[in-house]
């Protein structure tokens, strides 16, 4: 898998047309030449809320899990340049999502919601 910088025209592809929200530090992951994840944040208020969809079976997309860490160490690098707390959701789709969040330093606050008020 190939985790990269997202274009506009990649982001709007995916979306099927303008995105609701502009998405800043947008990363496509890209699997045998077609756009399997994108993921990247938006800013509410005076934080970073961070959003990723993957299209793909949680046993697919599980073998590629340290490519999935990479891309979201990335895209935290992101936010951290920016300054934010992160604010994150896990999916109900994908029960390893809140793990997954917890991995990369979140703490779970609520309803599935996690914060990462400092990002290292």
């Amino acid at each position: 898998m190939e985790i990269r910088p997202a274009s506009s025209e990649e982001v709007i592809a995916w979306c099927g047309g303008a995105p609701k929200w502009t998405l800043r530090g947008a990363l496509i992951g890209v699997l045998d030449g077609e756009p399997r994840a994108l993921a990247g944040y938006h800013v509410n208020g005076s934080r970073a809320v961070v959003v990723s969809e993957i299209r793909m079976a949680p046993e697919e997309a599980r073998r590629h899990g340290r490519d999935w860490i990479r891309g979201a160490r990335a895209l935290l690098d992101t936010v951290k340049a920016a300054g934010l707390p992160a604010h994150a959701a896990a999916d109900d789709d994908w029960p390893s999502s809140g793990k997954f969040l917890e991995r990369l330093g979140f703490t779970r606050v609520g309803n599935g919601v996690y914060v990462l008020w400092e990002v290292a």
